[in-house]
C-alpha cells in the first residue's frame, strides 16, 4: 500500500504549473490570421468587381459610340452609367478615359472603322465591404473595341472593309 500524499494547501493549489495546457497563443495567432485572410479575400473580389465594371463600361460606351454617329460625350456618359450600375461607384474612374479611332474631323466616323474605348479604375489597397477602402492601390484596365458597320448608311464617305 502506497503512502497517502498530504494535500496542498489552498494557496498552494493556483501556484504551479501544474495541469496547465500549452497553446493559449494560438487563438490570437488564428484570429490574426483570419482577420487577415479576410481582408485579402475582399481585396481580391474588389479587383474583380472592379474589372466587371470596367469591362461593362468599355463595352456599352464602344456600342454607343458605333451604334450613334460618334458622339463620344455621350459615348463616356453611357459608360459611367454602366460603371456605377456595375460597381455602385464612379469614385475612382479614371477621369482620362480614352477612345481611339475617331479622328478630329467629321469625317473621321466612317464604315469599318474601329472604335476602341479603354476605361480604367484604381481599387483601394484595402477594401472592406460594407465600409469601403483606404489607400491608392492597383490600375484594373479594360479596353473594348468594335466596328462600325459596313453596310450602314448615312456616314459619307465608304471605307473598304
Amino acid at each position: 500500500m502506497r503512502p497517502k500524499r498530504p494535500e496542498p494547501e489552498r494557496s498552494d493549489r493556483c501556484r504551479g504549473e501544474r495541469g496547465t495546457v500549452g497553446g493559449v497563443e494560438a487563438i490570437p495567432f488564428g484570429l490574426l490570421l483570419f482577420v487577415a485572410g479576410t481582408l485579402l479575400i475582399a481585396n481580391a473580389w474588389a479587383v474583380i468587381d472592379a474589372k466587371m465594371g470596367t469591362s461593362t463600361a468599355a463595352r456599352e460606351a464602344s456600342r454607343f459610340l458605333v451604334e450613334s454617329n460618334g458622339d463620344a460625350g455621350g459615348a463616356i456618359a453611357v459608360g459611367n452609367t454602366a460603371f456605377e450600375n456595375q460597381v455602385g461607384t464612379l469614385e475612382r474612374l479614371s477621369s482620362d478615359i480614352s477612345i481611339a479611332g475617331l479622328g478630329p474631323g467629321p469625317d473621321s466616323f466612317v464604315r469599318c472603322a474601329r472604335v476602341t474605348v479603354t476605361y480604367t479604375y484604381e481599387t483601394p489597397v484595402v477594401s472592406i465591404p460594407f465600409i469601403g477602402g483606404w489607400g491608392s492601390g492597383i490600375d484594373v484596365t479594360s479596353t473594348h473595341s468594335e466596328l462600325v458597320d459596313p453596310l450602314r448608311g448615312g456616314l459619307g464617305e465608304e471605307s473598304v472593309c
